[in-house]
């Protein structure tokens, strides 16, 4: 380390600090040379001994608090990981947390530029340049990474009423804006017109994520502050039980009559104390003695809190407190409500219109309403959302705690097995349905209509008579409303046919009343008498051609109306017939007289100038009984018989 100068090394955080301090500090290289930490929660004399001068080389350890904010004279040498923890939102436990994140390459040069600022420097970077150049250039503002809804709740404690019109540095985005204002909502912090309530200003006075704070105000109402600290406790911290496969594991802590999956991780908990946190001890029963540990220590802040308060702390007892916990979990995290599809399933409903599946080991199976502390997303095929620290909920209990979210609604469903429409009641919380009753009587004959109407729409439910002749009726409806808008003809659009088979419908709850259904009386209904007479004249369903034949029409949405005539049958006809009086053309598909198409044309005069003439020469020979009339002027057609 020759010409190193002092070092300054960049790690992600405290624990990484201390771990690399315990190697320098045991190894022969770093003799002769001071190691500091450095991190923003030191003690300040202990920040001057890390900056000061000395008299020996020193290698200081630090997280990105070096970055910009103080300059360390001597250093020459900076070695970089490449990491920090970063404030960000986790979604799986609600919370602001810190996370190791690569940091960007604006970060990365502010920490180079901490060597050779009093002479020559140099700076190691522990990763590729491949891997720098894939960094993003600057960091996201951390408004845009963190959950608001603490920031929010403490501008308006404070008396900011606007929060969007709020002059932010960098303005939240339009969603974590909204889902802060939705959360807090959901916490009774807010009421429907964003204001805090006391509920609300009890929460900014604790010095705690909304969430939390709600939940022990919850403890505080309910008469369980020790249980919902745990809880607070457990769920911000890194976790009691590990992921190592051992003998026992965190089922083995689970009671099947538990009312809450925190009734085990507290068994775990107090085994843990037991031990004295342990980690070889802990480890053998599954449990992560650091994370214990960690939640002794947040546990202990938290219950000195609530005495501070005033707050009565009585010893933790899950079992003997199961409707208080159930309660105070409610009130906390009511947005994170579910209910099982059926008992013979892991699958939920949540509140939110998500779906969601039950932990296997929790014990509330058979609860008919639970709230999940922790929602994780894994992706394989599929998003699985997995439920886990579930608490059982009773149902009426959301008639006490929100009783503006509940509603009940009276309406109509399909019975996807019966194909009819039934009566449907539903108890509904927020968007969750909670319960729902169905039965064949009083249904409402609007809505069975509607329904009935979109399945025959889209083709689940057949009307046997709706068939071609319908189809060209409505077809030439719309041809001519557009041909000829002077005379006012009614329309037919989607909508438009969605209301005539809804009319067909109506009165009628199941699909074998509808399957035979008549739809002329309601179609012919659709037009008035001199509309009906429009419609016939000029888009008839036939046109008479001058040598006595006459020719089906063919309407197609968006294409140009066609006849189709074998040659034979067009003898006589040298101009091509028209409809909409006289401002259409027909589109003529010509036949060979074995009724197959040879050609197509709008123009019957051309046709017979030059046309006629090919088609005599490929395909007269082929049909030789039919006549071929070298000059079809000439050629006089027997009457039709």
């Amino acid at each position: 380390m020759e010409d190193a100068g002092n070092i300054l090394m960049f790690l992600p955080g405290t624990h990484e600090i201390r771990k690399t301090i315990e190697l320098l500090e045991s190894g022969s290289a770093t003799r002769g040379w001071d190691v500091f930490p450095l991190y923003s929660a030191l003690p300040p004399a202990a920040q001057e001994a890390a900056i000061a001068p000395g008299p020996r080389p020193k290698i200081i350890v630090a997280t990105n608090v070096a970055e910009t904010s103080l300059t360390i004279d001597g250093v020459r040498t900076v070695i970089d990981s490449g990491f920090a923890r970063i404030a960000s939102f986790e979604a799986r436990r609600g919370i602001n947390t810190l996370l190791i994140r690569k940091i960007a390459r604006a970060a990365a040069e502010q920490r180079a530029g901490r060597a050779g600022r009093t002479a020559p420097g140099r700076c190691f970077r522990l990763w590729s340049e491949a891997d720098h150049a894939k960094r993003a250039e600057f960091e996201s503002p951390e408004v845009h990474r963190v959950e608001l809804a603490e920031a929010f709740l403490l501008l308006k404690a404070s008396g900011v009423e606007d929060l969007r019109g709020f002059r932010w540095l960098d303005a939240p985005t339009t969603e974590s804006h909204d889902r802060a204002e939705r959360l807090l909502h959901d916490l009774s912090a807010t009421d429907t017109g964003g204001r805090l309530t006391d509920e609300g200003r009890q929460m900014a006075s604790l010095p705690l994520e909304p969430r939390f704070a709600r939940l022990l105000l919850a403890g505080k109402e309910h008469g369980c502050v020790a249980e919902t600290a745990f809880i607070a406790s457990a769920v911000q911290g890194e976790g009691i039980f590990t992921n190592k496969r051992v003998g026992v594991s965190r089922k083995d802590f689970i009671y099947p009559d538990d009312d809450t999956d925190f009734a085990g991780e507290y068994r775990a908990f107090d085994s843990a104390a037991g031990m004295n946190f342990d980690p070889q001890r802990c480890g053998q029963l599954g449990i992560l003695a650091r994370g214990a540990r960690e939640t002794a220590q947040s546990l202990d802040r938290l219950l000195s809190l609530a005495k501070n308060f005033g707050w009565p702390v009585e010893r933790i007892d899950f079992p003997k407190r199961h409707e208080a916990i159930g309660k105070a979990m409610l009130a906390a995290f009511s947005d994170q409500l579910a209910i099982r599809f059926s008992q013979g399933t892991l699958a939920c409903r949540l509140v939110g219109n998500r779906r969601g599946k039950l932990d296997e080991e929790s014990c509330v199976k058979n609860a008919p309403a639970f709230v999940a502390a922790e929602i994780t997303e894994v992706e394989a095929r599929e998003v699985i959302t997995h439920l886990k620290r579930a608490t059982a909920i009773d149902p009426a209990w959301l008639a006490e705690l929100f009783p503006d979210d509940l509603s009940e609604t009276d309406g109509a469903a399909y019975d996807e097995t019966r194909r009819r429409v039934v009566s449907r009641k539903q108890t509904v919380f927020r968007d969750l349905v909670l319960e729902s009753k169905e039965s064949d009587h009083n249904v409402n004959l609007d809505k069975a209509a509607g329904i009935l109407a979109a399945r025959v729409l889209t083709g689940e439910l057949i009307l046997k008579n709706w068939d071609d002749q319908v189809e060209q009726w409505t077809t030439r409806l719309q041809f001519l409303s557009t041909a000829m808008p002077e005379l006012g003809m009614p329309t037919w659009t989607e909508q438009d046919k969605a209301d005539a088979i809804a009319q067909i419908c109506h009165g009628h709850v199941a699909y074998k009343d509808i399957k035979e259904a008549n739809p002329w009386p309601v179609l012919k209904e659709w037009l008035n008498h001199t509309q009906r007479m429009a419609l016939d004249s000029y888009c008839p369903e036939r046109v008479n051609l001058p040598n006595g034949h006459s020719a089906k029409v063919t309407y197609q949405p968006g294409k140009d109306p066609f006849i189709s005539v074998r040659v034979s049958h067009l003898f006589g006809v040298w101009d091509t017939p028209t409809i909409c009086n006289g401002r259409m053309p027909l589109l003529v598909h010509i036949l060979t007289p074995g009724q197959k198409p040879w050609n197509m044309t709008k123009d019957l005069r051309n046709f017979w100038a030059s046309g006629y003439f090919q088609m005599k020469k490929d395909v007269a020979g082929r049909y030789p009984r039919h006549p071929w009339p070298d000059d079809p002027k000439t050629y006089v057609p027997q009457p039709r018989k």
